[in-house]
């Protein structure tokens, strides 16, 4: 119905279709469905859910339709506008959860910090060898605009059978380790970048499905990496207002 009343086609078969058709399926078999349709469920949902929190939110309409049309499998290295997509709903809708004045807007996401837009461009690391031209990339759309940072996704490089059964503070700390090995390549390329006032800092993400005594959920940690010794003062008291907003509990700033 959401799809119909902005005027975009879902296409038989596409990923969005099937997530519904899962969730279609599945959702009625509740407490009877085996781990794996569990897990196919959450996943399903997932995708959906982002859907629906922002349903009426006009400045989303490409964002959907994107979501509509291309794959939305976030744990493959293969490349898909739906997945980048997703990721940039999502960071969305996390600095919104988080009580910021947000909106999708290009580069990929603004927040108004003390009044002042700030932006946040969003990329998916499909190959880890291309991290470099990626973060380039980044900082190129962020100079068009203005200050700010770039947020990327690891996910596809999440290699794990799901669901983990850790709870909140267990699955934060086993992601950050994921997350600080995958970047330790990485380190001289943000080094020069925030010596050269390229961009204010960087934040990393990955998901998961997590089954604690709660039950089954997606987890999503965020881990925030700048170095305030060599840092702009100036890009410091920005990104530091940025993690303020953004922090919660089980968040990770290096």
């Amino acid at each position: 119905d959401l799809y119909k009343s902005i005027d975009i086609k879902i296409r038989q078969g596409t990923d969005l279709d099937l997530k519904i058709k899962q969730c279609r399926e599945l959702v009625p078999k509740g407490a009877l469905l085996d781990l794996q349709d569990s897990v196919e469920l959450i996943t399903a949902k997932r995708a959906l859910e982002s859907i629906i929190i922002s349903k009426d939110q006009k400045d989303c309409i490409d964002t959907f339709k994107r979501i509509a049309e291309h794959s939305l499998e976030m744990k493959t290295t293969k490349p898909s506008k739906g997945k980048d997509a997703l990721f940039e709903l999502e960071f969305y809708q996390y600095t919104q959860y988080r009580g910021l004045e947000s909106r999708l807007g290009e580069p990929d996401v603004v927040v108004s910090l003390d009044g002042h837009d700030y932006h946040i461009a969003c990329k998916t690391i499909n190959s880890l060898s291309n991290f470099e031209s990626q973060l380039r990339s980044g900082y190129h759309q962020l100079a068009k605009y203005g200050k700010g940072c770039v947020a990327f996704n690891l996910e596809p490089h999440l290699i794990l059978e799901e669901p983990l059964d850790l709870s909140p503070e267990e699955a934060s700390r086993y992601l950050s380790e994921q997350i600080r090995s995958l970047i330790k390549p990485w380190r001289k390329l943000l080094t020069k970048g925030i010596t050269n006032n390229k961009f204010d800092g960087i934040i990393f993400q990955m998901s998961c499905v997590v089954h604690d005594e709660y039950g089954m959920n997606v987890f999503t940690q965020s881990y925030f990496w700048s170095d305030e010794m060599i840092a702009d003062s100036n890009a410091i008291v920005r990104f530091r207002a940025l993690v303020g907003g953004l922090k919660g509990n089980l968040v990770n700033h290096y």
